[in-house]
């Protein structure tokens, strides 16, 4: 199935979820860039959707679960910027109903998303995801997320990488103006030039 693509503040987004996003962060005062830069990366080029130059994050939006491979880029792309301080997420389906809570921190809502992050996943722990090329093998989902093996980088020793599950916040956001704007994002139309309000 192909994904309506959609115009909005000047960007042509290549789903109306990505747009759904974009609205989402101009109500949180979140500075966002589409496809800003493209990467050559081992398992291939990558073009992450966002670029927040504030927060220093690169964001990808995906309709479902990411793929093998999908995991795989985000996973390179994470270990490559992060060298200059960059960090990844990723939000999976669709846009939420409401804020999550954040574990640990009451008072803190936050919106689901996968973050990469350098944390040690024991082999035992990991679980296959069905057939992977035989240069992914060591791609695993953990109850936390996705986790990647020795063998998955050609050599690359970056058995420490996860694509976990995690939370978006960020300074400011009250649970409030959070559900609002997840509100407002998720019912918003853009068909025959409508600009959501």
């Amino acid at each position: 199935m192909k994904a309506i693509e959609t115009h909005y503040a000047g960007c042509r987004f290549r789903s109306r979820l990505e747009a759904r996003w974009a609205f989402f962060m101009d109500l949180m005062d979140v500075r966002w860039e589409y496809e800003h830069e493209g990467w050559e990366l081992p398992s291939g080029r990558y073009l992450p959707d966002f670029r927040l130059p504030h927060a220093k994050v690169h964001l990808e939006i995906k309709g479902e679960t990411p793929t093998q491979r999908e995991v795989n880029l985000a996973l390179e792309l994470a270990s490559e910027a992060c060298v200059d301080g960059w960090r990844y997420r990723m939000l999976a389906g669709g846009i939420p109903r409401s804020p999550s809570p954040v574990p640990g921190k009451p008072g803190i809502a936050a919106v689901p998303c996968f973050s990469a992050m350098t944390e040690y996943v024991p082999i035992q722990d990991m679980k296959p995801i069905g057939a992977a090329p035989k240069d992914q093998q060591g791609i695993q989902q953990t109850p936390e997320g996705f986790a990647v093996g020795p063998t998955s980088y050609r050599g690359i020793p970056l058995e420490h990488w996860r694509l976990r599950k995690s939370f978006w916040t960020a300074e400011g956001w009250t649970n409030t103006d959070l559900a609002a704007a997840l509100t407002k994002a998720r019912s918003a139309r853009f068909e025959h030039g409508e600009a959501p309000q």
